[in-house]
């Protein structure tokens, strides 16, 4: 039987297809795969340990969880960063079915680094942090003829399906949410709920989506104005990271589009708070943008603009298993093999 690589995001549809993909296949053929972004909410974390735990049928050490909730916040990013990738080394080494891996950067690192601002059109940063770091993973670790790799699309998602597969094969994927019986966002939550496990929180906040807390390259103004509301100190942030890169390219580039009268103008995150903050309802609420993290875009910029970046072992913060090792199976984490590495440590 093939084994499954969840593509394991922290939100609630990947979580969905995790479920169902042991409940068809069992754990020991379920392989949990989370890239780490550095940005996420500090309660995906806690809810990435706490399913993760419950779909191997255990309980999630408190050690674990403690760690969790003692994230250092995005203003100590250096902090953050050593923080996140210990514990995604001790949660890749204690929860069997999970791999977390990271390459290293956060977004903005990125935007800087390939000298691009993302924008809804061209995301860097889920290209190099998730999509092409996921497929090297793949490629290392993983045979095509015995690995399917499963995606959160739920049925209302069916048209992302084939941007998928484009860039994912070799490998085959499915999406169990597509298939029947079919369920909601909303009836997942509950679910979770049944299962005593607390749903993330920003779903709770109004947030459509539960990844890099709340803010995405790819979001419109109703989410970033959401985002100013519920979290001001983490929109201040992002905010500050956009103006350091503007300078550095020393062009007029945002990641929000201001499309008033007719005519489309670049609108940074500075200029948006600005304006909210002299009149709340001046924006577009019904753009509230799209997480398309796990399929290519269909525009050629991306490879303009990005290029293909050369992921190698060190890259792999988490760096690969020795293959042969099935999916769930006993053997060392990912983790732990990249931090005896030497080399794997340039980053940090």
């Amino acid at each position: 039987m093939p084994g499954r690589v969840v593509m394991f995001s922290g939100g609630v549809g990947s979580w969905g297809a995790a479920r169902r993909s042991v409940g068809m296949h069992g754990i020991g053929q379920v392989t949990l795969l989370f890239a780490d972004t550095l940005i996420e909410d500090d309660d995906l974390y806690r809810f990435l340990l706490e399913t993760s735990a419950r779909l191997a049928g255990r309980d999630c050490p408190p050690g674990l969880l403690a760690r969790a909730a003692s994230i250092p916040p995005l203003t100590e990013m250096g902090r953050r960063r050593r923080h996140l990738l210990d514990l995604g080394a001790a949660a890749s080494a204690a929860l069997g079915p999970l791999e977390w891996i990271a390459e290293g950067r956060d977004p903005h690192r990125v935007y800087g680094d390939v000298r691009f601002l993302g924008n809804s059109l061209v995301d860097p940063c889920s290209a190099i942090l998730k999509r092409r770091l996921m497929r090297r993973w793949l490629e290392r670790d993983r045979d095509p003829l015995d690995t399917i790799c499963v995606l959160g699309f739920d049925w209302s998602e069916v048209h992302r399906l084939e941007r998928a597969e484009g860039f994912w094969a070799p490998w085959r994927i499915e999406a169990p949410l597509t298939e029947k019986p079919r369920r909601s966002k909303e009836e997942l939550l509950f679910e979770l709920e049944g299962l005593g496990i607390r749903p993330p929180r920003l779903y709770a906040e109004g947030f459509a989506h539960n990844n890099c807390g709340g803010f995405c390259c790819k979001a419109g103004q109703a989410s970033f104005a959401l985002l100013l509301r519920r979290h001001p100190e983490r929109y201040r942030w992002h905010e500050e990271r956009e103006e350091e890169i503007r300078a550095r390219l020393d062009r007029d580039v945002s990641i929000m589009r201001d499309r008033r009268g007719g005519r489309t103008r670049p609108l940074t995150m500075r200029l948006f708070r600005r304006r909210l903050e002299r009149r709340p309802g001046d924006f577009d609420g019904s753009e509230w943008g799209a997480c398309s993290c796990m399929e290519e875009p269909s525009t050629a910029k991306e490879v303009d603009a990005v290029g293909q970046p050369r992921l190698n072992g060190s890259d792999l913060v988490g760096g690969p298993r020795p293959r042969g090792r099935k999916a769930g199976g006993p053997g060392r984490s990912a983790a732990r093999a990249a931090r005896r590495d030497p080399g794997s440590r340039r980053r940090r």
